[in-house]
């Protein structure tokens, strides 16, 4: 009891038999000191309100959502396990999840992605701003696919479980800010390709090059700077994500030390792979039946 919102128990993932009491004024201020936190593993609600649910699920920072039922027993399929800020590991794909066990694979160029739909219209604009830096049918092809894994994938919400009595919604949250940073060997075919990736999952981006490097694009802010300084910056650079192809050990460091999360795979044609370093993923699960009896939908209700 007592337990008060900047207390070192509040702020520490505790692992063990114990419960901590936070008093909370309304579920707007509850919601505010559950986020603030560097970790975000698990959380829950019980509420019967269908308006206190929605503002709780839309804000939940936490990789496993959990809506009036218990807030542990995660299975492979309905909640595919994984949180996050500094309780993720890697890139942030869930185990047990869709995104997994690609991981683990190192991926590259073969052939131009097959499966395609077209571009959104911000994403044609940006197309056509790059243009006159670097032009190509790899970069319209992967325009393409991003589109087509943002439709089929990224960009909805799944429930693969199907439960009747129980919503086990899987989703992609994108991140609030990403940094890109490129060396002097990236190519502009590469920045461009990362570039239309962030835009395509809805991330707001910046560029990160190094002293001396150039890419006339004007329409994102770009930082000129050593990697050394990037490293000493990243803690208070309020980014989510570092896309950096190939980075220096020290640099992978300073981001896991600023609770970054850093995908340095080199960027491909296939948004497939290019994309899920863009989003935290999210599972959602809520019961959906009173003593037995099956709750309708809300959409049943409309």
């Amino acid at each position: 009891m007592g337990v008060t919102p900047d207390s070192w128990f509040r702020k520490t993932e505790c692992f063990g038999p114990v419960l901590g009491l936070v008093r909370a004024n309304n579920l707007d201020h509850a919601i505010r000191i559950q986020n603030d936190s560097e970790f975000g593993l698990t959380g829950g609600i019980h509420a019967l309100d269908p308006a206190e649910i929605d503002a709780w699920r839309d804000r939940a920072e936490v990789g496993n959502a959990y809506i009036n039922r218990p807030i542990t027993g995660a299975i492979v399929q309905r909640q595919p396990f994984g949180g996050w800020k500094r309780s993720c590991f890697g890139p942030g794909a869930k185990a047990g999840g869709p995104n997994y066990v690609s991981l683990f694979a190192t991926w590259h160029n073969d052939v131009l992605p097959l499966l395609r739909e077209t571009p959104a219209p911000e994403i044609m604009e940006l197309l056509h701003a790059l243009a006159p830096i670097v032009s190509s049918h790899e970069l319209e092809a992967a325009a393409g696919s991003d589109a087509w894994w943002m439709k089929h994938e990224f960009g909805i919400e799944h429930d693969p479980s199907a439960l009747d009595c129980e919503a086990n919604v899987f989703r992609y949250r994108p991140f609030s800010r990403c940094l890109i940073r490129a060396s002097e060997t990236t190519d502009a075919t590469a920045i461009a390709r990362m570039l239309i990736a962030a835009r395509a999952a809805g991330v707001p981006c910046e560029l990160s090059l190094p002293s001396g490097r150039e890419f006339p694009f004007k329409e994102i802010v770009v930082h000129h700077e050593t990697e050394e300084s990037l490293a000493k910056r990243l803690a208070t650079g309020h980014y989510g994500l570092l896309r950096a192809p190939s980075p220096a050990p020290r640099l992978v460091a300073a981001a896991i030390e600023a609770g970054v999360r850093i995908v340095t795979h080199e960027p491909v044609w296939s948004g497939k792979p290019e994309l899920p370093g863009f989003f935290r993923e999210q599972a959602v699960s809520e019961t959906r039946h009173r003593h037995g009896s099956v709750l309708p939908r809300p959409e049943e209700l409309r």
